[in-house]
């Protein structure tokens, strides 16, 4: 497993489950350039394309060649079927012509087999509209399946197709997953799940059931006993946004949700995330109130919230900008004691801010010739925008 999970990875450059708040500098389209930031580009970790190594697949494995593996696929030995199922991918690009017979064996009577298959084909690489149709089919049927394992990788396979899978939603939505009473872990890997596969069809004129659906399910579970849930709830919401028509039933109970959460949400880490959530979906909510309510966690002595505060206000952008002063003093602290990664954060955080972080531009000067060449990137990138954003508004 640990050498297939090696090989594909590289080709696939699959994305975080959690935490893909946003990636690129834009201001929030919902909202205009007043609204909450939320696709503001967090420090980017990824690898440059010309920079990723090239794979040289190969043509045996373990003295088999490609077709000998596929003949195993129909063996009547679990163990051989799912071995096979396991190395095939690793034959690369030649591999795809062992897809239908893959997708066949996600209906395997063994669980082994079955979820190896469901592991290859929602990884492994194939763009045949016909194929991907027959995945989600048989996805759908194991989304519904009585083992728990089952229903759990099967709702990570749909993050991985995205919004391929979208006709998985009321699987999801159902008791099988996002409603599961017996597995947290279940709930949440179907939050996360909807966060990718959820989006609203711009080109319906009726409202988009499946969509609101998605929308109605996560506000529910944003009251979910187990914070992973939570967390992953609210994090999908800030991915899918909300409905286009803010009458709605699922709009409206998204809203009520989120304005009760920031009075009984217990975890400060999620009731960041949900006032910025409110504040997004709703302008009158971008009060003095939820922005101070994130800011004042810079000022804790715990390295988690105040890594997360920066991260929200950053997200938030110049709506946030009263908070200029408690991201610079919270940068100097975590200079002194070498925390890179709120100082990175805040550095992140007070580029968003435009020219309003102008004050903080002799602080982040300091970290130009860091060590650490995170920490020296983002100190670049930051003076770079801020000083851009001092130079239009003048």
């Amino acid at each position: 497993m640990r050498s297939f999970v090696r090989i594909l990875m590289p080709l696939l450059g699959l994305a975080a489950l959690i935490l893909v708040l946003a990636n690129s500098s834009a201001q929030d389209p919902q909202k205009g350039k007043d609204g909450p930031n939320i696709k503001g580009g967090l420090p980017d970790k990824e690898m440059p394309k010309a920079d990723q190594p090239k794979l040289n697949w190969p043509t045996q494995f373990d003295t088999l060649t490609l077709d000998d593996w596929i003949k195993r696929l129909d063996s009547k030995d679990p163990s051989t079927r799912n071995a096979a199922v396991r190395v095939i991918p690793q034959f690369g690009p030649a591999a795809k012509k062992a897809i239908d017979k893959l997708i066949s064996l996600m209906s395997d009577p063994d669980n082994s087999v079955k979820i190896g298959a469901l592991l290859a084909c929602t990884t492994y690489p194939y763009e045949d509209p016909k194929l991907v149709e027959k995945t989600v089919i048989k996805l759908n049927s194991l989304l519904k399946n009585n083992d728990e394992a089952v229903r759990f990788q099967a709702a990570l396979a749909c993050t991985r197709l995205g919004q391929a899978a979208k006709s998985c939603i009321p699987a999801i939505c159902s008791e099988y997953v996002l409603n599961c009473s017996t597995s947290y872990e279940v709930r949440a890997a179907g939050a996360i799940a909807l966060g990718q596969i959820a989006y609203e069809d711009q080109n319906k004129k009726e409202p988009d059931l499946l969509f609101a659906q998605a929308v109605s399910a996560l506000a529910h579970r944003l009251s979910d006993p187990a914070y992973a849930v939570r967390l992953a709830s609210i994090e999908a919401l800030m991915i899918t946004g909300a409905p286009k028509d803010i009458t709605g039933g699922a709009a409206r109970l998204l809203m009520t949700t989120l304005v009760d959460r920031t009075r009984n949400e217990k975890d400060e880490v999620v009731k960041m995330w949900v006032r910025v959530c409110s504040m997004r979906f709703d302008r009158n909510q971008i009060t003095t109130e939820n922005i101070s309510g994130i800011g004042i966690n810079l000022k804790t002595a715990d390295d988690h919230l105040q890594l997360q505060a920066a991260k929200a206000l950053g997200c938030m952008g110049p709506v946030a900008k009263s908070q200029v002063p408690a991201l610079i003093e919270c940068m100097k602290a975590a200079g002194e004691r070498k925390s890179l990664y709120v100082l990175v954060m805040c550095m992140f955080a007070l580029a968003q801010m435009g020219a309003d972080a102008g004050p903080a531009l002799p602080d982040i000067e300091k970290y130009l010739n860091h060590e650490n060449p995170i920490v020296k990137d983002q100190a670049k990138k930051s003076m770079d925008l801020i000083n851009a954003a001092k130079v239009k508004k003048n």
